[in-house]
């Protein structure tokens, strides 16, 4: 497996394609492969009404946020709608599924971790498997149990008992912000680790125009950014893109990185980390009030999150 020292882009424009078991498309934005394990992204394109048969991971935290009309999830005993900004966690060993209850086609950004079952998809793809029962040997080889499989005496040994976190998370729209940033931005923390048994975090934020953090770097973890509106410049060592709408970036740890929102106006990102904790930071800030350079520094700390000199080559100051 390569070393995940680079940054993980994906513009649109410029993804790999995959297939759902149901034989919808699917927008491969980072694998396993790519992120040394951490993550594997995508977005599931979901025609009314459709979505995949109740299913369990046995080894995957999986999270989805609704970017297009509105979906139906049940998981365990547990049954919501979700629409367009939700936010969902879901366990492993737990039965769960969910399907488009809306007028259009829908959108799901998708991501795993740790990565592995978004080769579902790039599998069916190149395989081209004939029937149900090729499909669920490829779901059984990535750790999928359902009714297929278990149809073709494959055990997995999952069951709900053995889940690290036993229900869905779910954040909704309509939840206030409840975090900030150092530089005031308005913060929603949607998943947080003491949640997930220290999985991940995520949240998503509105930056304001011509502001972003300066150069640091994370010693613990893998970070996403998903751009939801507005135009960003990103930097991770010496590399840099500008990300609009629908890019995905994921960010290793180690590597000094930065970013900015270089539009006019306010513009909207999702972020997930793994493991979880560093979005406790912005709840952090928020209790505060009136952040110092002091609070930053000893927030960030305890979090393993050092500030970084640019890379040379790269600019001192993105944000001037």
């Amino acid at each position: 497996m390569p070393v995940f020292d680079r940054a993980v882009v994906s513009i649109p424009g410029s993804q790999r394609y995959g297939q759902t078991p149901f034989g919808a498309p699917v927008v491969i934005h980072a694998s396993a492969g790519d992120t040394d394990g951490s993550l594997g992204v995508w977005d599931t394109i979901t025609p009314p009404g459709r979505g995949p048969a109740g299913h369990m991971h046995t080894r995957e935290v999986e999270l989805f946020l609704v970017l297009e009309s509105s979906y139906h999830f049940i998981c365990g005993s547990d049954e919501f709608d979700a629409p367009t900004g939700t936010v969902v966690a879901l366990p492993p060993h737990v039965p769960h599924k969910w399907w488009n209850i809306g007028e259009q086609t829908g959108r799901m950004l998708g991501i795993v971790t740790p990565g592995g079952c978004e080769q579902l998809f790039l599998a069916i793809a190149a395989e081209k498997p004939g029937t149900q029962s090729d499909i669920a040997r490829i779901e059984h080889r990535l750790g999928i149990a359902n009714e297929d499989t278990a149809a073709l005496g494959f055990t997995l040994g999952s069951e709900p008992s053995m889940a690290p976190f036993p229900r869905a998370i779910v954040s909704f729209p309509t939840t206030p912000p409840n975090g900030k940033t150092a530089r005031g931005d308005d913060v929603r923390v949607q998943v947080r680790s003491a949640e997930t048994a220290g999985r991940m975090g995520a949240w998503t934020a509105v930056i304001a125009p011509g502001t972003g953090p300066s150069w640091h770097t994370h010693s613990r973890e893998t970070e996403l950014f998903f751009v939801i509106s507005g135009s960003f410049r990103f930097w991770c060592g010496t590399d840099s893109w500008t990300a609009g709408p629908g890019s995905v970036i994921v960010l290793p740890p180690h590597i000094p990185h930065q970013w900015v929102n270089i539009g006019t106006e306010p513009g909207e990102l999702f972020a997930m980390v793994t493991p979880g904790g560093f979005e406790q930071m912005f709840i952090d800030f928020r209790t505060i009030g009136e952040v110092s350079d002091a609070d930053v520094l000893a927030i960030e700390s305890g979090l393993g999150v050092t500030d970084s000199p640019s890379p040379a080559g790269a600019p001192s100051d993105p944000t001037g």
